[in-house]
């Protein structure tokens, strides 16, 4: 009598190993699908290859080595190996017990085709060297505003780099490096 509560709960926790053994959907089984994922050519792992389960949407990343791990309850997936510079694989398997993969995948390099870099040179070449010198054209004097009616050529004058006015009501202007001007 004594026993019966012992031999009932040994009862039930066997009866409950023995459906999950029977009973393959059960999701707190799972497998092991593990494998390299390696380059075809030269046979090196691929470090941080990207594992898609499409039926489940779960994703793995391959580690160092190559090596990777998907665990999953027994059924059927389709599995999405891809990385950069490399051709995307899918492979389909049945997980009814751990399994053992190794994925080659291929290059998927593309060569460009040749560019070429031309350039033409300004029209403005040197003709002689003249240090320090600056033009101040027609064109650019014309959009100064006028004051009075007419263009003052003295002012203009006051917008290159290095010149200043005398001062303030003072005919004339100084440039940089050189005595004063007056008109």
């Amino acid at each position: 009598m004594r026993f019966l509560p012992l031999l009932l709960s040994f009862a039930c926790l066997l009866n409950g190993a023995l459906a999950q053994q029977r009973n393959p959907g059960n999701p707190s089984v799972t497998f092991s699908a593990t494998g390299y994922v390696k380059d075809a050519k030269t046979g090196k792992p691929i470090q941080g290859a990207n594992i898609v389960v499409l039926n489940v949407s779960k994703g793995y990343v391959t580690a160092k080595d190559g090596f990777y791990t998907v665990q999953l309850p027994p059924g059927n997936y389709i599995l999405r190996f891809s990385h950069v510079g490399y051709r995307s694989r899918q492979d389909t398997i049945s997980l009814q017990k751990t399994l053992f993969r190794e994925m080659l995948m291929e290059d998927d390099s593309k060569d460009l085709e040749e560019v070429v870099v031309t350039s033409e040179a300004p029209d403005r070449n040197v003709r002689k060297i003249e240090i320090g010198v600056s033009q101040l054209s027609i064109k650019s004097i014309r959009r100064i505003p006028p004051l009075m009616g007419e263009v003052d050529i003295v002012r203009s004058l006051l917008l290159l780099p290095g010149v200043t006015t005398v001062g303030e009501g003072a005919p004339g202007y100084n440039v940089r490096g050189a005595a004063p001007t007056r008109i």
